[in-house]
């Protein structure tokens, strides 16, 4: 009886040892099969009451430009100093023609009015107080942000009889513009 017992056991072990896991099956390919089906004949739309517009699409950079008053966030010459404006706005105008009020503390002025073109999505602004202060801005608009930033370079020529505080001087700096809200 002993014996039969470890034969038993023995046989369990071998079997548990050498017993293998069955392979997975594999599906068998699937051959496609060709039917003709018949073509239906284009059927006419029918609408019900009045079509719908579709929604317009992005608006395109100079729409963009035309179509908002933009504001004049920041105008600096180095990261810490800067020009101290009170609300001026930019107003893009058809035929390359801008309106500003910018006062620019150099020339004892304000900048009113100038010229616009556009290169793509680069605006360049020209704005001109007589021929003796002249404010260049090179500007990108960003699609993402919907700014306009870049450089300005400030030109203050020397005049006769200059108002106290009117400094000839080339001024250099960043700025940006926002859209109005």
């Amino acid at each position: 009886m002993k014996q039969l017992f470890i034969l038993l056991v023995f046989v369990i072990a071998d079997a548990s040892l050498y017993a293998q896991e069955t392979p997975p099956s594999v599906p068998p390919v699937k051959i496609p099969v060709k039917i003709k089906t018949p073509i239906l004949p284009q059927q006419p739309l029918r609408t019900i009451g009045n079509p719908k517009e579709l929604p317009s699409g992005p608006q395109q950079f100079p729409f963009m430009l035309k179509a908002h008053t933009w504001s004049l966030s920041r105008w600096w010459i180095t990261g810490s100093i800067g020009h101290s404006v009170t609300d001026p706005s930019f107003k893009f105008i058809d035929g390359g023609a801008v309106s500003c009020h910018l006062s620019t503390p150099e020339a004892i002025t304000s900048l009113q009015s100038g010229t616009y073109t556009i290169h793509g999505n680069n605006v360049t602004i020209i704005l001109k107080k007589d021929a003796n202060v002249v404010m260049t801005c090179n500007l990108l608009y960003d699609v993402v942000s919907k700014t306009l930033t870049g450089s300005y370079s400030l030109q203050v020529l020397p005049i006769t009889n200059p108002p106290s505080g009117y400094t000839p001087c080339t001024v250099t700096g960043d700025m940006k513009l926002e859209i109005k809200l």
